[in-house]
């Protein structure tokens, strides 16, 4: 049943295209593992996506800003 849900998506999905932007930055993490109890435990992962520099791209203006939380 999975594989057949899987290639229904597969086959009925339209072509993905992406922009053709680079944007060169850092990408900070922070990741902690902890117990809360004997059997259960807690997994927290913070990042941020941040682009160092200004840059215009076919006439459009990108700040340097974090793009992502």
């Amino acid at each position: 049943m999975k594989k057949f849900l899987l290639l229904l998506i597969g086959l009925s999905s339209q072509y993905a295209f992406a922009q053709n932007l680079q944007f060169f930055g850092f990408f900070p993490a922070y990741s902690q593992t902890g117990p809360i109890s004997k059997r259960l435990n807690y997994n927290l992962f913070l990042s941020s996506t941040i682009d160092a520099l200004d840059q215009t791209v076919d006439g459009v203006a990108y700040p340097a800003t974090t793009l992502q939380w």
